[in-house]
């Protein structure tokens, strides 16, 4: 969880609440106490974040569109 927080950037709190939502990948369970991230998983959302935050308002409203 420590380097996952230090490449996103979030706090604990808002990664649990960004994975409840779906918006965040999963982590691999490995027992009771104990998970894991797959890096290219999270590295892909931190590129799909900065993507998504580049966009003009004109692509917001057109991704939102092509999606229904």
């Amino acid at each position: 969880m420590h380097d996952v927080l230090t490449i996103v950037g979030l706090s604990r709190a808002h990664v649990y609440n960004l994975i409840k939502q779906q918006l965040f990948p999963r982590p691999i369970s490995l027992g009771s106490n104990c998970a894991r991230w797959v890096q290219s998983e999270v590295e892909a959302w931190v590129e799909a974040s900065i993507v998504a935050a580049r966009l003009t308002p004109e692509q917001r409203r057109s991704c939102r569109t092509d999606s229904r």
